[in-house]
């Protein structure tokens, strides 16, 4: 009877385990945690991560585990902290799991009962009671508990915090889920018929793989269309990120897990104030930038966001998960003077960098800029919406030459910056908008749409009394003629540039005018021509120092030459042209030189050379094209891509021009 009686309690104290939730993508962490708790000798496991990654979903998975079940079998006890503000409340939460009658020495009771055989205690969200007044009465609480030789013990933690005085194995982080484990999640969930479909795609890719946030939008979706909830998202962000009924409480609503993790005592005044500041900056803060951005304390409050797993660095940035940074900038703002000093560093940086790539430096000035596109176009666009506007007009044009030279998708923010010019009557700045935008559509073969932004441009700058803007966008107009093999409307163009240039002085103005003129010369076969051209302008090129003029020049007077078969000339123009394209990191016109000298090579049948070198080209075009498509920094319409891969196709055919000929030569050599 006695023993039927004690059968009868364990199946009650069974009945307090929460059932398994639905656990994917963590198969190997619960596998090794079970074996590691089902020991002889039960391990300590520390589950470490951010709000919302799961962590109580893992320690149930494991309590779940059939080789678990088999070691321990109804003594698998999970206690929920969130609750147990301190030691105390946390005994009575051990005690409540553990099915010991409320009364004296209730502590003791509860630690006695799990000494009565094996077990394994899973302690959920450990750190409220670690975080409060007396962190060493619960650090002496689990240095009891990790004392009992047969107790295996797994505790959760949100943040990097290890609590003392237990020998924990190796802390085990979660981090987000892929992408095939976030649609396999959601569809567990919303329903298989979603799977698969983009509007699926980019609501995931705004959770970043965090699977409280998966699991609230997934049932947001549930009799919902994918569409209007990616609607919803866009007007309601993380308000969406919470089931209807029930408590709001840390497993129901997005919001109230983060919130938390913000209050915590561990979260220090400077670190919520950079919190604030870094939810506004979608690339997150360079850590060479903190003391800029944050000058009060930045190194101290990113360790503590860090800590509290609310951010992350990565590569050498402090960084932010998606949900996160729309919750908080949403319900934390930050404040003016903050906001201010994070502004001014990202002006500064677009109007320092954004106009010096294409010269020298430019590679090292893209560098700078090109982790920084979204904080850039995030911080423009708050400037623009400002009374004082004007800066911020400017800091967008600023980033003209960025777009240009580095393929990225810019205009960025330069559409917004011409709206405010023209609302605030800024004729000035408008029609510096309007050209710079018309250069970057240019520099994508967008021919029509840059020849009506310059044709925009033009009478304003002429309103305005802009002679050197007058001159530019009607040179600009010679050039689109010049792509589209228009000759004649282009050396019209240039003529009546030339002048304007030298009226205000411009050296390099009066340079590029010369040269497009010796371009149509070239395309003519005018050769006498165009090589006069280009020795008139490469002087005036190295007068102001325009390194990309100068290379174009020599590597133009170098394709004079093969057609004369000047061989020798026109390899020593490639070889002069080469190291400039390096100086300024215009990777085409380098590629573009090495196979010309490839070109010479084959011609004069140096097969071995010819080949290296169209290797040497590809590579480069190679590398150039999955820098662009790893970054995804292009814009659909944007050409690079194209030219690069059309140049790439053209080295890699060059590199094997002769095999045709030297297999048909075998094939006649080996007939009778």
């Amino acid at each position: 009877m006695a023993r039927r009686a004690a059968a009868g309690g364990q199946r009650s104290l069974a009945a307090g385990l929460p059932p398994e939730e639905r656990c994917i993508g963590r198969d190997a962490v619960v596998d090794s945690l079970a074996a590691a708790l089902s020991r002889d000798r039960p391990g300590r496991a520390l589950l470490l991560g951010a709000a919302g990654i799961g962590k109580s979903t893992v320690s149930l998975a494991v309590l779940h585990r059939p080789e678990v079940v088999a070691r321990f079998g109804e003594r698998r006890f999970f206690v929920r902290l969130d609750a147990a503000p301190d030691a105390a409340s946390a005994a009575a939460a051990l005690a409540d799991a553990l099915r010991v009658a409320p009364g004296p020495d209730l502590r003791q009771r509860a630690l006695s009962s799990l000494t009565a055989g094996p077990a394994i205690l899973a302690l959920d969200n450990l750190e409220t009671p670690w975080n409060g007044d007396d962190q060493a009465e619960t650090e002496a609480l689990l240095a009891e508990l990790a004392a009992m030789p047969q107790l295996a013990l797994v505790a959760s933690v949100r943040g990097a915090g290890r609590p003392g005085r237990v020998a924990w194995s190796s802390p085990v982080e979660l981090w987000p889920l892929g992408h095939a484990e976030a649609e396999a999640m959601f569809c567990a969930i919303a329903g298989e018929e979603h799977r698969g479909k983009p509007a699926l795609s980019a609501l995931l890719s705004l959770q970043e793989g965090v699977p409280l946030a998966i699991d609230l939008l997934a049932h947001s979706a549930q009799g919902n269309d994918l569409v209007n909830l990616k609607e919803e998202w866009e007007a309601r962000r993380t308000a969406v990120l919470e089931r209807e009924g029930g408590a709001r409480d840390r497993l129901r609503s997005w919001n109230a897990s983060l919130e938390l993790s913000i209050g915590s005592p561990r979260m220090t005044s400077e670190a919520r104030r950079l919190l604030a500041v870094l939810a506004v900056l979608p690339d997150g803060v360079a850590q060479r930038d903190l003391a800029a951005v944050f000058p009060d304390a930045g190194p101290a409050a990113a360790r503590v966001l860090a800590h509290m797993r609310l951010a992350y660095f990565e590569g050498g940035r402090l960084k932010m998960l998606s949900p996160v940074r729309e919750y908080v900038k949403a319900a934390h703002p930050p404040a003016a003077e903050d906001l201010g000093q994070a502004m001014d560093h990202y002006g500064e940086l677009a109007r320092t960098f954004g106009p010096v790539p294409g010269t020298p430096g430019g590679t090292e000035a893209t560098a700078r800029l090109a982790p920084e596109a979204a904080n850039l176009d995030a911080v423009i666009r708050r400037g623009l919406a400002e009374a004082a506007a004007g800066r911020w007009i400017e800091a967008a044009v600023a980033l003209t030459h960025f777009a240009r030279f580095s393929g990225h998708s810019a205009p960025m923010p330069l559409g917004r910056a011409l709206e405010v010019a023209q609302r605030a009557g800024d004729e000035r700045r408008a029609a510096l908008c309007t050209q710079s935008l018309g250069d970057i559509a240019l520099s994508r073969s967008q021919h029509n749409e840059a020849r009506a932004r310059y044709q925009e441009a033009l009478p304003l700058h002429r309103l305005v009394g802009d002679v050197l803007g007058e001159a530019s966008c009607i040179r600009r107009l010679g050039d689109i003629a010049l792509r589209r093999s228009q000759h004649d409307e282009a050396r019209a163009r240039y003529q009546e540039a030339l002048p304007l240039y030298r009226q205000v002085g411009s050296v390099l103005g009066e340079a590029s005018c010369i040269r497009s003129l010796g371009d149509i010369a070239l395309a003519r076969s005018q050769h006498d021509e165009a090589r006069t051209r280009y020795q008139q302008a490469l002087p005036l090129y190295r007068q102001v120092g325009s390194v990309p003029g100068e290379a174009n020049c020599i590597r133009s007077l170098g394709d004079i030459a093969p057609a004369c078969t000047q061989h020798n000339e026109a390899r020593a123009r490639y070889q002069e042209a080469l190291p400039l394209y390096r100086q300024v990191g215009d990777v085409l016109g380098e590629a573009s030189c090495i196979r010309s000298l490839g070109d010479i090579a084959l011609a004069r049948s140096q097969h071995d050379e010819a080949r290296a070198r169209y290797q040497e080209a590809l590579e480069l075009l190679r590398a150039d094209y999955l820098l662009l498509q790893r970054g995804q920094i292009w814009a659909n319409a944007d050409v690079r891509p194209t030219v690069t891969l059309i140049r790439a196709a053209r080295c890699a055919q060059a590199s094997r021009p002769y095999a045709p000929f030297a297999a048909e030569r075998r094939k006649k050599s080996s007939m009778p």
